[in-house]
């Protein structure tokens, strides 16, 4: 069994499901100013600002571009549509580590020994996790009656 100690990969599934979220933001907004703006102002966040942020992030990394207007990157949809963005969605798949698998698979076979190392320290990382959340919920439970 494998286990990866990040989730970043696979990006049709993690990202994509986004995009409409963020346009739909940002056309409420009035714009990709306008909702920075008032991203920035809001004292308290909301789980659907981290997301549009994690977008914005994920943006940045993935598709840079220092001439592109009002922020440095490009969008790999449209702000007004949500369509996709072929070249720029291009972009972010040569960092997806489910796109890259196939190319790299003789350097993975040769990290066998830190993948076994990995796989040892993410079971560790969720089973004590798991334990404090099993913990939480019992005692809450017990707490709570239900």
């Amino acid at each position: 069994m494998a286990v990866l100690a990040f989730g970043d990969m696979a990006f049709d599934l993690v990202y994509r499901p986004d995009f409409p979220q963020f346009v739909n933001a940002l056309q409420k907004a009035g714009g990709l100013d306008k909702w920075w703006i008032e991203f920035e102002c809001k004292v308290k966040k909301e789980s659907r600002d981290i997301e549009a942020v994690n977008i914005l992030a994920m943006a940045a990394a993935y598709s840079p571009n220092l001439t592109a207007q009002p922020l440095p990157i490009d969008f790999p949809f449209d702000l007004d549509t949500c369509e996709l963005k072929p070249e720029v969605w291009a972009r972010w798949l040569e960092c997806d580590p489910v796109q890259l698998a196939d190319r790299y698979a003789d350097n993975l076979k040769r990290l066998r020994h830190a993948t076994n190392s990995i796989c040892i320290s993410a079971r560790a990382f969720s089973s004590k996790n798991y334990r404090r959340w099993a913990s939480h919920t019992n005692t809450k439970s017990s707490t709570t009656g239900t």
